[in-house]
């Protein structure tokens, strides 16, 4: 390929889009370095990538074929979007050899027809538009096609202006913009918005009180009226901002179902006949905006008679987060229902200080291949935040294109995954950056087994080290549902710091060295470099913890650990500085306080240890 090689597209029937030979010709301009011109009607003996609408892939809409000759490159498929994704796999070969492409044949189609992402926006970080566009735009070249924002109050919504009252929130002009890029890259952007629990973002205000099925004020009462009211009042506002036909209502999690106000309701119709209940009358609001239902499948699945009930036109989204989490088991029940259905693996993001890697990814191999042998429609993967929100997007990606790799081909090995992605994510061939992330995200697993949580390392670097305790979920403390952790340090190893800092600083070394590699997404590089020190300062932190409670210091073992904490206080500084522009880099401004609250509470114990240790009245 070099400057006389021309572009051509044979499509008589009109199938392919204006802009799908655009995308091929800026992804050869940024990985050949070459701006080629349009041909009509190439002659034999020119140089030529030519688009061809092939009705061979008929059956396989979003399949097609690459045929790389001398000099000719002829790129297949039936559709538009099979065009869109045999562009991908062309820019992927580009990327690894340049201008000289060897002769191949390739002809691919995908296991999954729906293969989405779902990103959490309402624990408080709420990315800015631009930002968002481009996670579209990156999504779209590892073949996903559904994008999905989670959302509490995370939406502005002018006919209830108190829900998400104090928080960052999209408009509605955000989102439309954001339909329209989605469709832009062959992706439908699917709404979502909570519909039954997870409501204490409306439910703590006292004009909605009364919506409330408990006075835990966590989930809607189906036994209230006014509940569908006010859910019609929202879905008037926002579903009609969407192209997509579906609508996911969430309804998960319901802790308090049928607690109290619908008490007798359910004595008479069992819970999951409340649960039913308030299903079918939310499905008949989102028919009146023109979509179909989807829901989480985890409150459902308790209520085997109830499944039967469910309408045949509702998907449901069956998660399950754990390595071993029984996909097998679950989605025989949704098949044998007859229900169509998605496997929702998750990144392993969440309340960590860098995801949980190895988690993840057998969580998702597993709901893929258990996806793949029962018929699930698709492959929707999981991005969540919790409270506070506290992980940046670079941390995901790793899981996240694996994911993608796994909904296109769940054949695909994972044993070189990190060398595929490290080259095709950063630009990176050596694969450094790779065996980095595989590195930082294995440093988890020391803690998980001392604590037994999952989210082990999010309690030591946020715990207050002078009661050596952390209340795990600020969102639900006032709920009941908050978990508080004790004794934090002192379950912790030694040798269970060292391997972590081990992993850590071998994390560093090799990002380092892959630093002048790095030829694209330096911003999610700067994120993983910034987790792998916080997790060298975690481990210095609990260490300093540890010694302060065992007590019994000497004059002089007191003065050394006081050091310490000076030098721990000035590292965190630097951190909660760090996070600050990370943060205001990509997120709206708002609710950062969650996290950097945390920092403080932090700062308050390490400062007052200090004073104590270097008064002489410490332990």
């Amino acid at each position: 390929m070099d400057a006389g090689t021309r572009l051509a597209v044979q499509d008589r029937r009109g199938l392919i889009g204006e802009q799908t030979p655009l995308f091929l010709r800026t992804a050869i301009g940024q990985s050949a370095g070459l701006n080629l011109l349009m041909k009509e009607g190439p002659k034999r003996g020119d140089r030529v990538i030519e688009l061809i609408c092939d009705e061979a892939f008929r059956r396989q809409p979003e399949g097609y074929s690459i045929c790389v000759k001398k000099d000719r490159v002829s790129l297949r498929a039936s559709t538009d979007d099979g065009m869109f994704y045999a562009i991908q796999t062309f820019r992927q070969i580009l990327a690894q050899t340049g201008r000289r492409i060897p002769c191949m044949d390739i002809e691919d189609w995908p296991d999954f027809r729906k293969r989405g992402v779902y990103h959490d926006i309402t624990r408080g970080k709420v990315p800015k538009l631009a930002v968002l566009k481009k996670m579209v735009e990156t999504l779209s070249c590892y073949k996903i096609n559904e994008f999905s924002l989670y959302i509490e109050d995370a939406f502005h919504f002018k006919s209830h202006p108190k829900v998400g009252k104090g928080s960052a929130q999209l408009s509605a002009n955000d989102l439309m913009a954001l339909d329209a890029h989605c469709k832009k890259h062959h992706m439908e952007f699917v709404p979502s918005l909570q519909s039954f629990g997870h409501m204490i973002h409306l439910l703590k205000w006292p004009e909605y009180r009364h919506l409330a099925e408990s006075s835990i004020r966590y989930s809607l009462s189906p036994a209230e009226p006014d509940v569908y009211r006010v859910l019609d009042d929202m879905y008037g506002e926002f579903l009609p901002l969407f192209a997509s036909k579906n609508f996911n209502m969430c309804g998960d999690e319901t802790v308090d179902l049928a607690r109290e106000k619908s008490r007798g309701l359910a004595e008479k119709i069992g819970k999951g006949g409340v649960y039913l209940r308030h299903v079918l009358a939310v499905q008949k609001l989102a028919a009146k905006y023109g979509k179909k239902m989807m829901m989480w499948g985890d409150i459902i699945l308790n209520y085997p008679e109830t499944l039967r009930k469910l309408p045949r036109d509702i998907t449901c989204l069956n998660w399950g987060y754990a390595a071993d989490h029984d996909f097998d088991g679950t989605n025989r029940i949704f098949e044998k229902a007859g229900l169509s259905y998605y496997v929702c693996p998750a990144t392993a993001a969440w309340l960590s200080v860098f995801p949980r890697l190895r988690e993840g990814m057998a969580n998702i191999k597993a709901a893929a291949a258990s996806g793949k042998k029962h018929g699930a429609l698709g492959l929707l993967c999981t991005d969540w935040g919790d409270t506070p929100h506290t992980n940046f997007p670079g941390y995901s990606w790793f899981n996240l294109v694996y994911a993608a790799e796994q909904g296109w081909n769940v054949r695909a090995s994972s044993g070189d995954f990190g060398h595929r992605f490290s080259r095709l994510f950063f630009g990176d061939k050596s694969g450094a950056a790779g065996k980095a992330i595989a590195l930082l995200g294995g440093t988890y697993e020391p803690f998980h087994s001392d604590l037994q949580r999952n989210y082990a390392t999010f309690l030591l670097f946020y715990s207050d080290p002078l009661r050596d305790l952390a209340v795990v979920n600020e969102h639900e403390k006032a709920q009941g549902f908050a978990t508080v952790e004790t004794d934090i340090s002192r379950q912790v190893r030694e040798r269970s710091l060292k391997t972590a800092e081990r992993l850590a600083a071998g994390c560093l070394a090799l990002l380092s060295s892959a630093k002048d590699r790095i030829r694209e997404n330096r911003d999610s590089y700067e994120e993983i470099l910034f987790a792998a020190r916080q997790t060298l300062f975690m481990c210095g932190k609990i260490r300093f913890t540890k010694e302060f409670h065992e007590g019994g210091l000497s004059q002089k073992a007191r003065r050394r650990l006081a050091e310490t904490g000076a030098v721990l206080l000035g590292e965190l500084a630097a951190f909660r500085r760090e996070f600050e522009r990370l943060w205001q880099g990509k997120n709206q401004r708002l609710r950062i306080d969650d996290v950097l609250r945390r920092y403080d509470e932090v700062e308050t114990g390490l400062r007052r240890m200090t004073k104590l240790l270097e008064t002489g009245r410490g332990r």
